[in-house]
């Protein structure tokens, strides 16, 4: 059993909170570091409400050289930092040099200084959730594209391990190994049957287009609303309903001028969840969209919760163009959906075709890529990094193989 401290920008990070369950049930001793805020007093972490039951400290912001060795002082024994940013504040948290401290105190930014990463004592996980260097609000720093590249390629070279998000980042993402794991965004699996009558009384009526997560301007929402029109001539009662908490006001306006509906936040489907949860409300939609500017690199890369989400819920989407639905809707022989080219056009003819064709996604998909399926024994590989590590689970199935137990 091992220490295992999980470095995050938020506590809303669910990528993080997926992995510290899955730890948590395999007898490690995990810590979140849920993101950084101004705490006032000279304390660099301060321990806060249980995250899933787990150990919590949210970090001093203002405090960033001090970062690595308070992580240290928790006993530490693998720390596992999620993006970039997070990467970064620890990396340079046992690095700062006084000239960079200075730097800092002038204002400037952490990614804008001239400081240089280094691990610390304890092994160091890299969970890259995004291509960083081509993400568009980047280069409002200042920055050229190459310069990103170079900071990211510094950063990751002091990770003892790297894991990302799926195999087109992966081949992608450069570290001096070579290697790089993927653990995916999958949901955990399902412990209980989806209500889908259930939510469906809860939901408006009509045709629901269902759209999952942060509604912020690079999910192509206005598309999606300029599509709307469209579609509607030959299905007129379709509707948007976005599920997630409403972070962009002006996109929320948007929608709700369209005639569609921000539900808002809702559970998202632990184990444990007695309440309607998110997958509940997906099933009792008619289509999922995905929508991405795929113009940035970042986002054909990626590999959106919500892809996982819809499909685990028997739900088929509309996707961009994005290489990990293209990859798994291969596999699924197109049963997850259909894309879009990123033209208005292209939306709603793919969107009207879903509406008046309906077809479910197989729920054997969602059980062969349930969380803890795809991913554990990656998990289970990375993790053994750490020296001498040998958990009671490891130990146990060790000695079911030589019939011990």
């Amino acid at each position: 059993m091992s220490r295992i401290v999980l470095v995050a920008s938020q506590a809303r990070d669910v990528r993080a909170r997926r992995l510290g369950r899955y730890l948590a049930s395999r007898g490690h001793d995990v810590v979140h570091v849920a993101g950084w805020r101004d705490l006032g007093a000279p304390t660099v972490l301060r321990r806060t409400e249980p995250l899933d039951g787990l150990e919590t400290y949210v970090h001093h912001e203002a405090l960033g050289t001090h970062l690595q060795a308070a992580v240290t002082e928790l006993g530490a024994e693998l720390v596992w930092c999620h993006a970039l940013d997070a990467l970064w504040r620890y990396t340079a948290a046992c690095t700062y040099t006084p000239e960079v401290e200075r730097e800092r105190l002038s204002g400037r930014s952490i990614y804008d200084t001239s400081w240089r990463p280094r691990r610390g004592p304890m092994p160091l996980v890299y969970d890259a959730h995004e291509y960083e260097r081509d993400r568009p609000w980047r280069w409002s720093r200042q920055r050229t594209r190459e310069d990103w590249a170079a900071q990211e390629e510094r950063a990751a070279a002091v990770a003892t391990r790297v894991v990302t998000v799926g195999e087109d980042l992966a081949y992608r993402t450069r570290v001096p190994s070579g290697h790089v794991d993927v653990i995916t965004n999958a949901p955990p699996a399902l412990s209980r049957p989806l209500r889908t009558a259930e939510a469906r009384a809860a939901l408006p009526p009509g045709r629901l287009i269902a759209f999952s997560g942060y509604p912020t301007p690079d999910r192509d929402l206005e598309t999606l609303v300029r599509a709307l029109p469209l579609v509607q001539q030959v299905v007129p009662d379709a509707r948007v309903v976005l599920f997630g908490a409403p972070k962009d006001r002006a996109i929320v306006e948007m929608v709700e001028r369209a005639g569609g509906l921000v539900f808002g936040e809702v559970p998202y489907p632990w184990p444990e969840e007695e309440d309607l949860h998110l997958l509940d409300y997906l099933s009792a939609c008619d289509v999922g969209f995905s929508g991405a500017w795929t113009e940035f690199l970042t986002w054909r890369l990626s590999a959106p919760n919500k892809l996982y989400e819809y499909a685990t819920a028997g739900l088929r989407q509309v996707s961009a163009e994005i290489t990990t639905f293209d990859a798994l809707s291969a596999q699924a022989m197109g049963a997850l959906g259909r894309t879009y080219d990123g033209s208005v056009l292209s939306l709603a003819e793919a969107l009207v075709a879903e509406l008046e064709y309906p077809a479910r996604v197989p729920a054997e998909w969602g059980e062969r890529h349930a969380y803890e399926r795809a991913n554990g024994a990656t998990i289970d590989r990375v993790v053994e990094v750490v020296p001498g590590h040998q958990s009671a689970c490891f130990a146990s199935e060790r000695q079911e193989k030589r019939g011990l137990k």
